[in-house]
């Protein structure tokens, strides 16, 4: 996407939702992992979420959903995410 949009921002982080489960009793698992991409050139973003389960495809939804999912305003200085473009997002090919 970089070598064809130019420069992007990138946000990856980890999802608690659900029942918490947790690695030796200190080590939280998460229920899901997010990818966040906002493009400033063309004010267009999305985020891909992927569940912590083998197998897996990953869904693309806005911006707004994957805050609201996280509870954290991820590209803060855009103000309201909600306003920014949906970007058109390719699901990844899988490895075979």
């Amino acid at each position: 996407m970089v070598k064809t949009r130019g420069d992007l921002y990138v946000v990856t982080g980890a999802l608690f939702q659900g029942e918490l489960q947790q690695i030796g009793g200190a080590v939280m698992v998460p229920s899901a992992m997010y990818k966040a991409v906002y493009d400033p050139q063309r004010v267009e973003g999305g985020a891909y979420v992927v569940e912590n389960v083998a197998g897996v495809v990953p869904q693309v939804v806005s911006l707004a959903e994957v805050e609201k999912m996280a509870g954290v305003r991820l590209f803060p200085s855009l103000g309201d995410s909600s306003n920014v473009k949906a970007m058109r997002l390719s699901l990844p090919r899988s490895k075979r």
